[in-house]
């Protein structure tokens, strides 16, 4: 899904068709990451109600989390705007793993995983792509072609995390980042992150399920 250029006028009409500069892309990708995590939490009650603010993207309801509410929620949007905007930039990000567990001595062991991954596609190759349920997939050219294929993949995850039973009153949040090997120093951790194992994520109990929510392409980042 995420350089100060000149800018050009161009005429209103065509405005949308123009393809977003690499800054643009990875504010993007921020961006949605933010509303989403945001949505998950406010669906899930993972905060009080004045935690959040209502968001629109092309006519869906979304919500955001406000900073200066809770000590919790400030660390989150801190995850987000820091920690994974910071490997975002430098395009060393493979992974983000939101994660939801019960047992305060056992981080490890989650209840909701949300997994986002990342890759950053040949500058030159303009292609937005939304697969769905890993069969289908449909390219986009224009911006108000991404927002249309962003806002299919939010509303995926809305209805979907309104159908899952509520949480106890009693849960926690963790955040891991996985990066690419290749090009990521051994020495480096973004900030507020330490370095941690890659170990396999253990989900508690035995019906667990996975859901491909969908993935949308820039010529910078997908």
């Amino acid at each position: 899904m995420a350089t100060v250029t000149q800018q050009r006028q161009t005429h209103p009409q065509t405005q949308h068709l123009q393809q977003p500069t690499a800054q643009q892309s990875l504010t993007v990708v921020r961006n949605v990451l933010a509303a989403t995590v945001g949505s998950i939490t406010y669906l899930r009650n993972l905060f009080p109600e004045d935690n959040f603010k209502d968001t629109k993207l092309n006519g869906l309801q979304l919500k955001t989390l406000l900073p200066n509410k809770t000590p919790q929620a400030d660390k989150l949007i801190a995850w987000i705007d820091r920690g994974c905007y910071d490997a975002l930039e430098k395009q060393y990000l493979r992974s983000m793993v939101f994660g939801i567990y019960l047992d305060e001595s056992n981080p490890d062991e989650l209840c909701e995983v949300y997994t986002f991954s990342f890759s950053y596609p040949d500058k030159n190759r303009w292609c937005i792509s939304l697969s769905k349920d890993g069969k289908e997939e449909f390219s986009f050219k224009t911006r108000e072609d991404i927002t249309r294929a962003t806002c299919e993949m939010l509303r995926r995850l809305l209805v979907l995390t309104q159908t899952l039973e509520p949480l106890p009153a009693r849960s926690y949040l963790t955040m891991k980042l996985l990066y690419y090997d290749e090009v990521t120093p051994p020495s480096y951790q973004p900030p507020l992150f330490r370095a941690g194992q890659d170990t396999p994520l253990r989900i508690a109990g035995d019906n667990s399920i996975q859901v491909d929510l969908g993935r949308i392409a820039s010529p910078f980042h997908s």
